[in-house]
């Protein structure tokens, strides 16, 4: 299938309306109003630093599904680009494994960085909308000039307004033997030996050009006896796993379970665990799933 969006051709603010299902006087009145329908969120990351987040009302979020549904939906994106739907952790991480390295790196502020300006020239040239059309919808995919979190389209107009910077580190890999992938904005390079310098070189370079830039996060090498953590998923040589960290909070939840195997929440925490290490590694999910029916399924 041919990269790119398959979304209808629209010429008009009716045939937006038409095809978001969206009342047009809906769609002109939340994108010149979106103050009165967000919110401003703090959540804490893993690393105990705040996120803030823009989140947007039940309504407003309904509108950007449907512009995701139209637009983003049936996007057929490059194959380096995972994370966006029709793949999962594993297939990211299948990528990498077998690979003697694995160079990781952030680009930083990733969403906010994409300002208004960038988000407009996609929608006007990229899917080659009308003005007024590629106006409401950027005043309605951005907040305070730019991409925000919370919102339903962010991660899928970022892949797309970076993609000059992600198919040029794509072809600097092809070209010196190397694979390469996109998680949303993680950046991951491996290959059986992998220039560093070189690599950071094309990458700073590139995001600047684009006006992005990079946090260099991790680099090393990894192989059968260290492994790597790639998205939540530990690739040792071609072998994959769950991360050791998660399958430590899943051995918790089975020891809690085991302590109350009447706790309808545990039992349920417990199954997504089985689900997930399945997904990742059968045995590591059937072994798992033994444990948890020998406790739920014992008489009381």
């Amino acid at each position: 299938m041919q990269e790119g969006h398959n979304s209808p051709v629209i010429t008009s603010l009716d045939e937006l309306a038409t095809a978001l299902s969206v009342p047009k006087s809906d769609l002109s009145y939340y994108a010149n109003n979106m103050g009165k329908h967000v919110r401003h969120v703090t959540k804490t990351k893993k690393d105990g630093k705040p996120r803030h987040i823009i989140a947007p009302s039940k309504k407003l979020t309904a509108i950007l599904r449907q512009v995701k549904a139209v637009f983003f939906d049936d996007y057929v994106y490059p194959d380096y680009v995972f994370g966006l739907g029709g793949n999962t952790l594993k297939d990211h991480a299948a990528v990498h494994a077998g690979e003697n390295e694995l160079v990781q790196a952030d680009l930083t502020d990733f969403f906010p960085s994409i300002g208004h300006t960038a988000v407009y020239d996609m929608w006007l040239t990229h899917f080659q909308l009308p003005h007024e059309v590629a106006r409401i919808l950027t005043m309605l995919t951005t907040f305070d000039y730019r991409l925000q979190q919370g919102f339903a389209t962010s991660s899928h107009i970022a892949a797309v307004v970076a993609m000059p910077l992600t198919r040029g580190l794509d072809t600097h890999c092809q070209a010196n033997g190397m694979s390469f992938s996109q998680y949303v904005d993680d950046l991951n390079f491996s290959g059986k030996t992998i220039d560093k310098q070189e690599l950071f070189k094309q990458l700073i370079s590139l995001a600047r050009t684009n006006g992005l830039s990079v946090k260099k996060r991790k680099t090393g090498a990894f192989n059968a006896k260290t492994g790597k953590s790639i998205t939540g998923v530990s690739a040792h040589g071609s072998s994959l796993r769950a991360t050791r960290n998660i399958r430590q909070r899943a051995a918790l939840t089975l020891k809690a379970l085991g302590a109350r195997p009447d706790d309808k929440g545990l039992a349920k925490s417990a199954r997504g665990y089985q689900g997930y290490l399945a997904h990742i590694n059968n045995a590591d999910g059937e072994r798992y799933k033994a444990k948890v029916n020998k406790i739920v399924q014992k008489p009381q």
